[in-house]
């Protein structure tokens, strides 16, 4: 991608749609987890293959350590919820911390790690009605001393771009 085009996204807030991240595990990830639901046990043991393919993926896309955190919080979400046990999606972050930090000892100092974490306590934080129109605001608001810091700007269009996004790919 040109230089122009990765600024411009770096602008608008909108750079992240085009990293892998943990957006993008959930969303091979939640064909199998509406799979979990079904009440055919048939098809709640076919939901392990959801597991595998989200790992697949992940290792396709070159071992990101968001899309690692976010690998390990299915991997541990439907482990548990196979088990009839529940886990708190702060748990599941905890857990993914310790994995991700003994994959790569260095992480909590990587800005991708960093804006990983924050970002997903932001949202597993936020509760109400109307959360498809807060989600892109939270996550945005909780890594904008980042985006300020190391990419030295403000993205003015970041909340109603961002917006727009998450209206499409829903």
């Amino acid at each position: 991608m040109d230089r122009e085009v990765q600024t411009a996204m770096r602008r608008l807030g909108l750079a992240h749609l085009l990293a892998v991240s943990g957006y993008h595990v959930s969303l091979v990830s939640l064909l199998f987890f509406f799979l979990l639901q079904m009440q055919q046990r048939f098809l709640r043991v076919w939901s392990v293959a959801g597991v595998a393919m989200v790992w697949t993926f992940v290792a396709a896309t070159g071992w990101s350590l968001s899309a690692i955190r976010a690998a390990v919080m299915v991997s541990f979400g439907w482990w548990f919820w196979v088990r009839g046990r529940s886990l708190s999606p702060w748990g599941l972050l905890g857990a993914a911390a310790c994995v991700v930090a003994a994959i790569e000892p260095l992480s909590p100092c990587q800005l991708g790690a960093q804006l990983s974490f924050a970002a997903t306590s932001a949202l597993i934080a936020l509760k109400g009605n109307h959360l498809a129109w807060r989600v892109p605001i939270r996550a945005q608001w909780a890594t904008l001393p980042w985006n300020v810091h190391d990419f030295q700007t403000f993205p003015v269009l970041f909340y109603p771009a961002n917006l727009l996004a998450a209206v499409a790919s829903s």
